[in-house]
This record gives C-alpha cells, structure tokens and sequence, in this order.
C-alpha cells in the first residue's frame, strides 16, 4: 500500500510538473512572436549591411507633422542620381536649426534605403557637413538621443543627434 500510494504520488507530481513546463514554454512563444511583428509593425528594421553613402547639396529642409509615417526632419538632398529624401529624426536634436544645416550646403549621409508609405526614404544614420559629423542612429538604427548621456558632453568632431 505504501509503496502504492509513493508510486501514485510520483506519477501526480510528474504531470503537475509537466503541466507548469508547458505553461512558459506556450507563453515564450507568444512572446517571442510578438516581439518580432512589434519593430516590423512600427517602421522599417534598420540593417547596416544595407548600408549606402550620399553625397550632394541640400535642396530643402522640411519638418513632416501629423500626416506622415515618418515624423521629423526630412531633408531633400540633390544627388547625381537624383534628389533624395531622408529621414533625420524627430524631435529638438534632428532640427536644421540644432544640426545647422541649411538649403545649399554640402553634406554626406550614411543611412539605409527603406520603403515607407510607398516613397523611398533614407534613413540616416550619419550626417557629415563641412563642419561636424553628427550621430542620429547606431548600427542597429536606434537614435542617438536615447543613447546620450545626461552630460553636456561633445567633441569637435562629433555630435550626436537623435531622432
């Protein structure tokens, strides 16, 4: 009887056991899941192995508001290809006025080609004018003012930007 009731217990406890594996397991995948349809689902995934290099004079610099997927700063840029349009970023850092960047000036952008709302939109990653190199995104296209720290700190090379 004892040994009975020992073997019963093992068996209980073997499939409660199972049970809780199983439970994290179906709850992982779902995580998992949605963890891969949520960067898709809010723009473009940034791949530096996609990377191009521009090079021109700046057309026109244009804030975009409420009707764009793409908010912030979008310069138009005049290649020998053709005119360009890329994306900064958004908010106080990514603005001509921070950047100092005007219609005329020279630049070189490194960034990504993307498709967003059916227009070609390069997302950069690197500004380069005759004066500083600015940082808007790392390698992996999250901007630069989220990877700042609190510090007033610059180079008089580099400045980072963000998006």
């Amino acid at each position: 009887m004892i040994r009975n009731l020992g073997l019963k217990s093992l068996l209980t406890f073997a499939l409660a056991f199972g049970s809780l594996a199983a439970l994290p397991a179906k709850a992982q995948t779902a995580a998992s899941t949605a963890t891969v349809a949520g960067p898709a689902a809010l723009g473009p995934v940034y791949d530096i192995t996609k990377e191009i290099t521009i090079q021109g004079n700046i057309l026109k610099v244009e804030a975009a508001t409420g009707g764009s997927a793409l908010l912030g700063t979008h310069v138009q840029i005049q290649t020998p290809e053709g005119v360009v349009d890329t994306h900064l970023g958004s908010g106080a850092l990514a603005a001509s006025q921070a950047l100092g960047i005007y219609p005329g000036q020279s630049v070189k952008v490194t960034g990504m080609m993307a498709t967003v709302d059916g227009n070609s939109v390069l997302l950069a990653r690197v500004l380069t004018t005759p004066n500083h190199v600015f940082i808007l995104r790392n390698e992996y296209g999250i901007p630069a003012r989220s990877l700042l720290p609190r510090s007033n700190s610059s180079s008089a090379n580099a400045t980072k930007g963000g998006l």
